[in-house]
Parts: structure tokens; C-alpha cells; sequence
């Protein structure tokens, strides 16, 4: 079994493999750890951290060097306070120094220390960024735009198509969920295609039920045979 020591030991052991940054700060808002990763991390820039360092003064530091924006450096320092009073953890995001997007975590701990957790969520943010471009897109889009689920059940809908359903005096909401058999019956029953002759109402449903329920098969045998052969 271990021994409180050992698990200390361990338990730095693995702080410093890991690429999360780790600081604790003392009552007096000095450095007392930092995993190896934050004291490598600043190499380029030449802040370093220190254990003793106090974090105002490195807060200071940053904007004499101007690492940081000033407002993103009085946000460290407004969360950090924010921790102490409220006895509540508290985080935010910020891109930092380095181009990286990282979570800040402060937690006071019982006897009063601050602990620092920074993230690398990086992907995370790019990839939201990345799905608000493509809504944008999508949505200034000067035709009608639509994506539908494997269960035809709407997943975006610009807002070129509501303008469409407004001005052929159709009253249907494209609201996210919606089937798609409920808009194209609203569609055919409010007379916006013309059918070919000799097709009733009933029977062009029907037809284009059958054809989307046809094309997603397709694209499902279509993306398994790709899964295969990458096998």
C-alpha cells in the first residue's frame, strides 16, 4: 500500500505527463507548484513561472511584455479574486500567447489555496468556430437551404426557405425536428409545385417519400462499402 509520500509522489509524476497546465498558489497568491509542463510552456516568450512568484506580479510582468491583451490579463486577475470571495470555482477561455485556445480553472481549495487547472481546448473551439461559419453560410445562402436526418427529421433550414413558405402563403414553421412528409404535405396541399399529370396529391407524396427513404439508403450502403474498404 502506498504511503502518503508515495502517493504525492505519483500523483506529481503524473501531473508533469500530462499537457494540462497545473498551478497552486498559497494564501498569499504565491507560487508554491506548477507542473513541468508550465514551466517549459513560456520558454519562447521568456516568462517562465517560478514558485514563489507572486501572481500579481507576474500579471504585471505580462503587461509590461504585453503578452496578453491588457483586458484578457485584468480577466485572469477579475476570475482569480472572483475565486477567493465567492469560495466558488470559476472559468473562462481565452486564446493565449502561444495561438492556443485554453480553459482557465481556479478553485480555492479548504485551507485557502488556489488551484489552477489550463486546458488546451483548442479543437473544441476551432470546431464550434468552424460550425458558425458554415450557420452563416448556410443561412446567407440566396437559395433554400435544408439538412435532414437519417430519420427525415429537419436539422437546419436557412432563412431563405421561410421566405419562400411566406411568400406562397404557405403557414408552416421550418423548426428544427420537424418530419419531412409534415412540410412537403404542407407544400403540395398549399399548391407550390405542379405536379405532373395524371399524379394526385396522395401519390406525389408518396413518390418522394419513397425517393428520399431510396437516397439514404444508398448513402448509408455507400459510407459502410467506403468503411469496408478502408478494412
Amino acid at each position: 500500500m502506498l504511503e502518503d509520500l508515495d502517493i504525492a509522489k505519483v500523483l506529481i509524476e503524473a501531473f508533469d505527463n500530462d499537457e494540462t497546465g497545473i498551478l497552486l498558489y498559497d494564501q498569499k497568491d504565491n507560487l508554491c507548484f506548477a507542473n513541468k509542463p508550465m514551466f517549459t510552456r513560456f520558454n519562447r516568450l521568456n516568462v517562465n513561472y517560478e514558485i514563489g512568484e507572486n501572481v500579481y506580479d507576474r500579471m504585471k510582468k505580462f503587461k509590461k511584455l504585453k503578452i496578453l491583451p491588457e483586458e484578457e490579463i485584468d480577466q485572469r486577475i477579475l476570475n482569480y479574486e472572483k475565486v477567493k470571495k465567492t469560495k466558488v470555482a470559476s472559468h473562462y477561455v481565452i486564446k493565449g500567447p502561444t495561438g492556443r485556445w485554453i480553459q482557465i480553472r481556479d478553485n480555492l481549495t479548504p485551507s485557502g489555496y488556489i488551484l489552477t487547472v489550463m486546458t488546451n481546448v483548442t479543437d473544441i473551439i476551432e470546431q464550434d468556430l468552424e460550425r458558425k461559419r458554415l450557420f452563416e453560410a448556410i443561412e446567407n445562402f440566396p437559395g433554400g437551404v435544408m439538412f435532414w436526418d437519417e430519420n427525415d427529421q429537419l436539422i437546419v433550414s436557412n432563412k431563405r426557405n421561410q421566405e419562400i413558405m411566406k411568400q406562397a402563403g404557405i403557414n408552416f414553421v421550418l423548426e428544427k425536428g420537424i418530419k419531412y412528409e409534415q412540410m412537403l404535405k404542407k407544400q403540395v396541399n398549399s399548391n407550390l409545385y405542379i405536379l405532373p399529370k395524371g399524379i394526385s396529391k396522395t401519390r406525389y407524396i408518396k413518390k418522394n417519400k419513397i425517393r428520399v427513404a431510396n437516397f439514404h439508403e444508398t448513402l448509408k450502403n455507400f459510407v459502410l462499402e467506403k468503411i469496408y474498404l478502408k478494412q
